[in-house]
């Protein structure tokens, strides 16, 4: 098999996995190809790079933002009662019960 030094442009149909070539370039069928994507293809579903990508494109987070947000959080926050349901309360002539 010979190795021809030809390049030929084309882009992929969106239709099929078809490479369809620019206008002028005739090459007989069967010929055997190989295809060097070119230009920025997006990397794979939940592959390192795509999930880079999706970080560096996330939203724009600014100080009000995230001011906004622990003041949320402050607000929702309720005291704690550290005394179990089943503590022991204190009755009126000092002793303690169960609830």
């Amino acid at each position: 098999m010979a190795l021809t030094l030809a390049t030929y442009r084309g882009k992929v149909s969106d239709q099929s996995d078809t490479v369809v070539l620019e206008e002028g370039a005739a090459l007989p069928p069967g010929t055997e190809v190989l295809v060097t994507p070119v230009g920025q293809v997006p990397p794979r579903r939940g592959s390192p790079a795509a999930v880079l990508r999706a970080l560096q494109a996330g939203p724009e987070v600014t100080a009000e933002d995230v001011e906004e947000l622990l003041r949320a959080i402050h607000e929702s926050q309720s005291d704690v009662d550290w005394q179990g349901p089943f503590a022991a309360q204190e009755t009126e002539d000092g002793g303690e019960r169960l609830p």
